[in-house]
């Protein structure tokens, strides 16, 4: 009878064992996603500020308008981004000195 009851205990604690192994497999899949899921975002974000400022330098050097794909040239705040003119605005793009 003990035999029985040995094997029965020994069973039950090498299928809790195998349950544990396969949770903590789980749990690190979902960590590692989790974390590149982060990293994606982050990387959306970074390019989507880097398109931004391209937009913003474009629009700045007299090119296209400058406007993103959402057709706004919005900063990441939510302000306009601020455009001065330069002197290559007013004379066609060659310098001039200011004596």
């Amino acid at each position: 009878m003990q035999a029985i009851k040995e094997k029965a205990s020994n069973a039950a604690a090498s299928a809790k064992s195998g349950l544990e192994k396969v949770k903590a497999t789980v749990e690190d899949k979902e960590e590692t996603v989790s974390q590149k899921k982060e990293v994606r975002m982050e990387q959306a974000e970074l390019d989507e500020e880097e398109a931004r400022l391209h937009n913003a330098v474009t629009k700045h050097m007299g090119g296209d308008g400058g406007f993103t794909a959402a057709g706004t040239d919005l900063n990441s705040q939510g302000g306009w981004i601020p455009i001065y003119p330069t002197a290559a605005h007013y004379n066609g793009g060659r310098s001039f000195s200011l004596k």
